[in-house]
């Protein structure tokens, strides 16, 4: 019964440091404030959305499958110097950061494009000056999407 219970309990220790190895190989977003008691620290793939609201910027993330936001103080200039590394994190519009993962759905053409977020009601708007790149990245998105059903 010892050795039964001491195999198990073992095999239960593995399995929740492989868990937490899982945990530590997701990207890891680090939004610096100006103060840094007040640093945003998330998953890449939980990230939606950044939006410039005067000196702050406001991130709205995922948290158990809710929306969430969080006002930071900072630029969003900065932000896009700390997300240069993530390839799926893109600068939309001059007041807008997006994770291209999340985008359901680009609506418009040249002069006027909009992106549709999962989780988020409204739409965000696409400047002329990023709307080739975020064209490019989307249609990218979905041929990877359409290869691997």
């Amino acid at each position: 019964l010892f050795l039964l219970s001491f195999i198990s309990y073992r095999l239960i220790l593995k399995s929740k440091r492989l868990d937490d190895q899982e945990k530590v190989k997701q990207p890891i977003l680090r939004v610096q404030a100006d103060n840094p008691k007040n640093d945003l620290i998330l998953e890449v793939d939980a990230f939606l959305l950044a939006k410039s609201v005067g000196n702050y910027v406001e991130i709205s993330y995922l948290f158990q499958n809710e929306v969430h936001k969080k006002l930071v103080r900072s630029t969003l200039k900065r932000l896009v110097i700390q997300i240069d590394m993530h390839k799926n994190l893109m600068q939309c519009h001059q007041a807008f950061i997006v994770n291209m993962q999340k985008v359901s759905n680009l609506k418009g053409n040249a002069q006027s494009r909009h992106l549709e977020i999962q989780f988020l009601e409204d739409s965000v708007p696409v400047s002329r000056r990023f709307s080739a790149e975020i064209k490019n990245a989307f249609d990218q998105l979905s041929l990877n999407l359409a290869e691997y059903p």
